[in-house]
């Protein structure tokens, strides 16, 4: 089953390249450590809040997240506010 975590991350606009230098480089850790098919990081163009998406493909999606995802949540929370989420391919 593919399935995705989101966490997303509001940050104060000051913040936000101090933020973005720590995110780029745990991602750089987990692109080289975990299973995860993709790790991206995406900003919102309007407000410049940072998206980071994990994406797996390896059998049946955690509801609460991995443990990488929670662990990345709980080590952003210092910046701002954080809304992390999963969800599951569907077979449409």
């Amino acid at each position: 089953m593919k399935w995705i975590e989101i966490i997303k991350i509001s940050v104060a606009e000051n913040r936000r390249a101090v933020v973005e230098d720590q995110i780029k480089s745990v991602m750089t850790k987990l692109k080289n450590e975990e299973k995860a098919e993709t790790v991206r990081l995406y900003h919102n163009l309007l407000d410049g809040d940072l998206s980071i998406h994990l994406c797996w493909d390896n059998g049946k999606a955690q509801p609460r997240g991995s443990k990488t995802g929670l662990c990345l949540a709980h080590l952003l929370k210092e910046f701002g506010l954080i809304s992390h989420s999963v969800w599951a391919e569907t077979n449409a």
